[in-house]
């Protein structure tokens, strides 16, 4: 009987491994774009965890721009429910920048 070539063994277990690996890498690029066409397919795709009412929606400017100004509804118990906060996202860079808006 013929004894199994090292070398052959070898080149074969290393184009199998890299044949799974490649369709791992594929499924990850596959559920990527899944969840990117979710999250786009949303009117107001964002992150926050409270009421809001969207004021600008960025995409929507004669010159689109990844941005979204959105007014944060307060809180039930807020202590200052006269003013209410503006928030302007910048999903982009990872930063948020907010003030406080007098409505009295």
């Amino acid at each position: 009987m013929l004894e199994p070539n090292p070398f052959t063994t070898s080149y074969f277990n290393y184009i199998r491994d890299a044949f799974e690996r490649s369709l791992l890498f594929l499924d990850v690029l596959r559920q990527r774009g899944n969840d990117y066409l979710e999250q786009s397919s949303r009117t107001a795709p964002h992150v926050l965890s409270f009421g809001f009412n969207l004021l600008i929606d960025g995409r929507t400017l004669p010159k689109p721009v990844n941005y979204a100004l959105v007014e944060i509804v307060p809180a039930t118990g807020c202590d200052r429910p006269t003013e209410a906060a503006i928030y302007c996202l910048r999903p982009a860079c990872r930063a948020r920048s907010w003030h406080w808006r007098d409505e009295a």
